[in-house]
């Protein structure tokens, strides 16, 4: 009799222990339900193409967890075209065996982790997950991730065009120069951007040939500008020349015979004066150098005085003079006249 009593007093025991433990746990089970359904959600949300590039961030609120899905965008973005690529124009030669390309560069590009057109990145979702922070999905095609490279690249083909214009009507050999070497780095930066165009496959075929062949033409026309170029020295005709153009060649390659493009170079002097002081003899001679085109367009003139002493004669003053001349202390600005002239 007691025992049946004591079996629903202990059923009831049993009963409440087994409730409280259930009230107890059930709180945390259902917080940890949540949260994890909440980021098995996000974790499956997709963008709209497969190609898509996909970011995201979480962060106590929507404003910072956006500019950090942005900041992953930009990161594939990145990725994909390489922190640093390194291309090179090699030689290349055309059916009849001529060099086309004759000299090669490298080029560096980088991408960097800052979004042109963050507005372009779509937000595919936004929601609250544990502790109250913000996480947003954000998704960005392609197509729009190269926007800002595809208007560079047209940029960059119209600049190209006009500089190859100016290039053609060039004819004088610094302003040649200058001009080739502008489109030199013009088409630089345009095969910098096009590699990135090209990591994800959005390079405009038609245009790109255009260019090529653009720069191709600009740099066969120059390559051959420079093999006919030369400075031409104009035969000596006294000792005083013959110094002078001893100097020259010493600092410059100089040929002599036909001009055949290039810069004429003619050595000259002028007012040698001769005076007998209390020291001797001082003679001095006004030595001069012109540079004139083959067709005889003149293009510079130099001038400069040196002077030489002798004791008892004016031709061991002279003699002196012509030492001096040889040692070349007065060349410096010749030869920054000259090196404005050297073609490279």
């Amino acid at each position: 009799m007691k025992a049946q009593k004591l079996l629903p007093f202990a059923l009831l025991l049993v009963a409440c222990s087994s409730g409280t433990i259930q009230k107890e746990a059930e709180p945390a089970v259902a917080v940890a339900t949540s949260a994890e359904s909440l980021l098995n959600e996000s974790a499956t949300v997709s963008c709209p193409a497969e190609t898509d590039l996909r970011g995201e961030g979480v962060a106590a609120d929507y404003e910072q967890a956006l500019a950090i899905a942005q900041k992953s965008v930009s990161a594939q973005i990145q990725s994909t075209v390489s922190a640093s690529s390194r291309s090179k124009v090699v030689q290349t030669e055309d059916a009849d065996g001529n060099e086309i390309v004759q000299s090669s560069f490298d080029l560096e590009s980088k991408v960097l982790t800052r979004l042109e057109n963050a507005q372009d990145v779509k937000v595919v979702s936004n929601e609250t997950v544990a502790g109250g922070k913000v996480k947003v999905v954000a998704c960005m095609s392609r197509s729009d991730a190269m926007k800002p490279f595809v208007l560079k690249s047209r940029i960059l083909q119209d600049s190209l065009y006009l500089l190859t214009k100016t290039y053609e009507g060039a004819s004088h050999p610094i302003q040649k120069n200058k001009a080739y070497k502008d489109v030199r780095r013009e088409y630089i930066s345009y095969v910098t951007n096009r590699n990135i165009l090209e990591s994800f496959g959005m390079v405009d075929q038609t245009a790109s040939a255009v260019a090529d062949s653009e720069y191709v033409a600009v740099h066969s026309d120059f390559a051959n500008f420079l093999m006919s170029y030369a400075f031409y020295f104009a035969t000596p005709e006294n000792e005083m020349e013959l110094s002078i153009f001893s100097v020259v060649s010493k600092n410059f390659s100089v040929v002599g015979g036909e001009c055949k493009g290039g810069i004429i170079l003619k050595a000259g002097s002028q007012n040698l004066n001769c005076k007998e002081g209390s020291l001797g003899i001082k003679c001095s001679v006004t030595l001069t150098l012109t540079g004139s085109s083959c067709e005889g367009e003149r293009y510079f003139d130099l001038q400069e005085t040196v002077a030489g002493s002798g004791k008892y004669t004016e031709a061991e003053a002279i003699e002196k003079l012509n030492k001096n001349i040889q040692k070349a202390e007065w060349f410096a600005e010749w030869r920054r006249e000259l090196n404005r002239w050297r073609m490279k």
